[in-house]
This record gives C-alpha cells, sequence and structure tokens, in this order.
C-alpha cells in the first residue's frame, strides 16, 4: 500500500503560514495598533484551529505514518511560528543600559536591527517626561522610528508621536 502526501494539509499549511506571516509583518510595520493585530491573529489561530480539527475529523483517508506527514501537520498550527521567534528573536536581544540624573538611554538589538531608547525625567527624582526611539540606518546615523510618548508631572500620556524611518506618521492628543 503506498501512502501518498496529505496535498490538503500542504494546502492549508501553506494559507495557514502565508497569512500568519502576513500578519506578523503589518504588526511588526504599524507598532501602535500591535494589540489588535495580535488579537486577529489569535482569532486567526483559533478559527484555523478549529477548521483543521473538523477536517482531521471527517478525513476517513488520513494516515500519518511518517514524519513529513508530522511536519505537514505542524505547518498548519502556530508551533514554527514560535519556533522561529525563539529561535531568531530572543538569543539576539541584547540591552545596554545607560543612566544619568536627567534619564536613560538603552541601547538594544532586535533581530538585525540596533535600537536606541531614551526616557527623559523631570528632574532626579520626578517622574518620566518623554521617552523616544531610534534605529540606526544604513548610514549609521541613529533616525526617529517607533511612538514617542510625552507625559505630564502625574505620569499619564498627553500626547503620542509616531515615526518611521525619520517620517512623521501621525500625532495623537490624550
Amino acid at each position: 500500500m503506498k501512502i501518498g502526501i496529505n496535498k490538503q494539509y500542504i494546502i492549508f499549511g501553506i494559507i495557514y503560514t502565508l497569512i500568519t506571516i502576513y500578519l506578523l509583518s503589518i504588526a511588526n510595520k504599524y507598532q501602535s495598533g500591535t494589540i489588535v493585530i495580535m488579537i486577529a491573529l489569535v482569532l486567526f489561530w483559533i478559527v484555523a484551529g478549529i477548521i483543521l480539527g473538523i477536517l482531521l475529523f471527517f478525513d476517513k483517508q488520513r494516515q500519518f505514518k511518517r514524519l513529513i506527514d508530522y511536519v505537514i501537520l505542524s505547518f498548519c498550527t502556530p508551533i514554527p511560528t514560535f519556533i522561529f521567534l525563539f529561535i531568531m528573536l530572543i538569543p539576539s536581544y541584547n540591552k545596554e543600559i545607560k543612566s544619568d540624573i536627567n534619564g536613560k538611554t538603552e541601547y538594544y538589538n532586535l533581530g538585525i536591527e540596533k535600537r536606541k531608547m531614551i526616557t527623559l525625567k523631570y528632574s532626579i527624582f520626578g517622574g518620566i517626561k518623554e521617552v523616544q526611539k531610534f534605529k540606526l540606518d544604513s548610514n549609521i546615523n541613529w533616525i526617529k522610528d517607533g511612538n514617542w510618548l510625552y507625559y505630564d508631572k502625574k505620569e499619564n500620556i498627553t500626547k503620542e508621536v509616531c515615526y518611521r524611518n525619520d517620517s512623521l506618521i501621525k500625532t495623537i492628543y490624550w
């Protein structure tokens, strides 16, 4: 008896992986809406899991006898995403913090990008005044990138300014 490759699971896995990559790329591009996109990603994973469960339940011909069948099936789940994130992001996150009386500056590598975050204070014992985010461009210049937050003296956010590659995207007043 010849065991064939489960084509419907390959197609499901490819579509599943492409949608997951698309949603993660949107989350990376538009960081201010990341929570909404992550909720959509989790909802997608839940719905896809239910669909996969239905496919497995009604597939009377399925025969998972080889390792490749289980690898194909794993690509129909978030498992490869978690493995990729663990391998690529976690080990490369290095952080260096320099503090003084005006605040602190954090330098870190996130994946292949070098980033810097400056937190300014109102005074030595005062609260946070603002948080600025930068990344290192190809010309080795620090450019504005990320959501800059401005606070009042009670540490309530008063303004959020979103920059991408040194360009102002939007300003939100709270």
